[in-house]
């Protein structure tokens, strides 16, 4: 096992600045399927950590869903880039792994007036 730190660039709709989220992991092996994963689920949890409390406690989900209800797309979240950086334990120094530049949105959807 082994621990990394993701660091995910990202921002929101309608905005032109950048904003930085840093997650540790520990992954089962340093190969690209497991750093891909863990980068992945580091998009989801820095989304769903942004919108934490959005809008007064507004109800929304992440994708829409006609049968619930939830058919109004009100805002995202842009995914930009991450790296994934992991101490290497031959030199005990820090290095780059992983980078991608990503461009990954998450979608706020919200029900009408009507039915919120």
């Amino acid at each position: 096992m082994y621990q990394i730190a993701i660091v995910t660039t990202w921002r929101t709709d309608g905005t032109d600045w950048f904003d930085h989220k840093t997650f540790i992991k520990t992954v089962e092996s340093l190969e690209i399927p497991h750093l891909a994963h863990a980068a992945l689920e580091a998009s989801y949890e820095t989304a769903e950590s942004h919108f934490e409390g959005y809008g007064d406690g507004k109800d929304f989900l992440f994708g829409e869903d006609v049968e619930r209800g939830y058919t109004i797309e009100d805002t995202g979240l842009w995914i930009e880039s991450q790296t994934i950086i992991c101490n290497n334990p031959e030199t005990n120094q820090l290095q780059v792994i992983y980078e991608k530049d990503r461009r990954d949105y998450h979608q706020c959807w919200i029900k009408p007036e009507e039915d919120a």
